[in-house]
């Protein structure tokens, strides 16, 4: 069996999140360890306790590296080996990578694009988290003679999988609106606006939930602000959040995902400054009460791989410190807070 690199590339399908590519040295996806640790090394690979047997590679093999489209940033790498009458793939996760769920997205397209490829594909895990994580891509466990364990993917446990199935969604959600006309987008957008206020209403309840939590405000007034929020539409004028009694409370909510995965674009950057802007200074036919301001920013790195919301929330704050702003990211003691002071949450749900 013979494998041509370059070939295997040209199958891949088009994805708008993640990439492939030959790895050559010049990529330092990982640190390098000496020749003298390794019978036989592949070049920008360190041999880390997932990648123990890329010190026996023998005969033929391929690397490739994982990339983020939008960033260029590595994600992770593979070998493919040549073995026999099979092919056997080796892969993990760049070291200092954060995220997984852009990992598994292209190593299941790596692995589809195989099978696709008529390839009869193994894996060789070094130990039992290994083999967990391979057993979601649908690779399921040989008897063999050979003291290392040894794993097969087919097209059906591939597309049994849980990885499997969710390429299979998302590869027929792309088809489905490519072939939907104009009818169906308008109520496929009328549908995601409303997902989008329901998703803002939430991260309101949820700041609201926050605030109680660190004992800022009493139980019966968490309450009725949640009374209010619930009654009002998401996208109602004047501040997200408006309560003078008690504890007096103003606040705007954001649940931008920052398109720069650890820093928000400039039409985000710009909208969250005019919401600091509007909770000091106020807005049109509202003057900015007495109270305590808050610019609140869903966190979505749980939802998004290789998304860092802090990161992102850490650079929004030095741009706007030095345009001068009454800008600061909330501190841990309540009795440090302000109400000329706008305090950024970065509000975990």
């Amino acid at each position: 069996m013979s494998i041509d690199g370059l070939h295997l590339l040209r199958h891949f399908p088009d994805d708008e999140h993640v990439q492939w590519l030959p790895l050559t040295p010049d990529m330092h996806v990982v640190g390098l360890l000496s020749r003298e640790d390794l019978s036989h090394i592949v070049e920008g690979v360190e041999n880390d306790e997932d990648m123990w047997d890329f010190c026996r590679l023998t005969g033929t093999w391929h690397c490739y590296a994982m990339f983020e489209r939008e960033s260029g940033a590595p994600m992770a790498f593979c070998v493919i080996e040549v073995m026999d009458s099979k092919i056997v793939f080796h892969g993990g996760r760049v070291p200092d990578y954060p995220g997984t769920q852009l990992v598994t997205r292209g190593t299941a397209i790596m692995l589809k694009t195989l099978l696709d490829q008529r390839y009869d594909v193994r894996t060789t895990p070094a130990h039992d988290r290994s083999m967990r994580y391979m057993s979601a891509f649908g690779f399921r466990r040989q008897t063999t003679e050979r003291i290392t364990t040894e794993m097969q993917l087919t097209h059906e446990t591939f597309g049994e999988s849980p990885a499997g199935k969710r390429m299979t969604a998302l590869q027929s959600t792309d088809c489905t609106i490519d072939h939907m006309g104009l009818p169906g987008l308008l109520r496929l957008k009328n549908t995601l606006s409303k997902v989008n206020n329901r998703i803002t209403t939430l991260a309101t309840i949820g700041f609201v939930d926050y605030l109680l939590a660190r004992d800022f405000i009493p139980t019966p007034q968490a309450e009725k602000m949640k009374i209010t929020i619930r009654s009002q539409h998401a996208n109602a004028n004047g501040y997200d959040i408006k309560h003078l009694d008690g504890v007096p409370i103003i606040a705007e909510i954001k649940c931008n995902i920052p398109v720069k995965r650890d820093e928000f674009g400039a039409a985000q950057t710009n909208g969250i400054k005019d919401d600091i802007t509007g909770l000091l200074h106020g807005k049109k036919k509202e003057k900015s009460p007495d109270a305590f301001k808050f610019m609140v920013i869903l966190n979505t790195d749980r939802a998004y791989a290789g998304t860092d919301t802090g990161r992102a929330i850490e650079r929004l704050l030095s741009g706007v410190s030095k345009s001068g702003g009454s800008v600061a990211a909330i501190p841990d003691d309540n009795s440090m807070l302000e109400k000329n002071i706008v305090y950024i949450v970065n509000l975990i749900l």
